[in-house]
């Protein structure tokens, strides 16, 4: 009787502690969200037309949206956390757009000059 006392209580921490990191992880999602919109911002600053992007802006960007990039595809392969979540806060978007940052670059300097 008392083993089935002690297995219940154990079940029940282990759920409240699956459904607390489940929040954890879409508050830190959240974050990441926040900060993909303020690159995305800085992308359209970058990409205007009447902007040449040049080489260091682009390494500069890159090197600092790593960070960013790494927690979110860290957040992507985790199970605790809904990919269509994720994609619904754009942050699919935002690797996509990180990876395509070179052709970004290519296409606004091709219209700039």
């Amino acid at each position: 009787m008392n083993i089935i006392i002690v297995l219940c209580i154990v079940a029940v921490l282990l759920v409240a502690a699956t459904i607390a990191y489940g929040f954890y992880l879409r508050a830190e999602a959240r974050k990441c969200a926040v900060e993909v919109r303020q690159f995305h911002v800085r992308l359209q600053v970058l990409t205007a037309p009447n902007h040449l992007f040049t080489d260091k802006e682009l390494a500069t960007l890159k090197e600092e949206m790593a960070p960013l990039l790494y927690k979110i595809n860290k957040l992507y392969k985790n199970y605790f956390i809904s990919n269509d979540y994720l994609d619904r806060l754009a942050l699919g978007d935002f690797i996509e757009e990180r990876t395509h940052l070179n052709h970004a670059q290519y296409l606004n300097n091709k219209q700039y000059h």
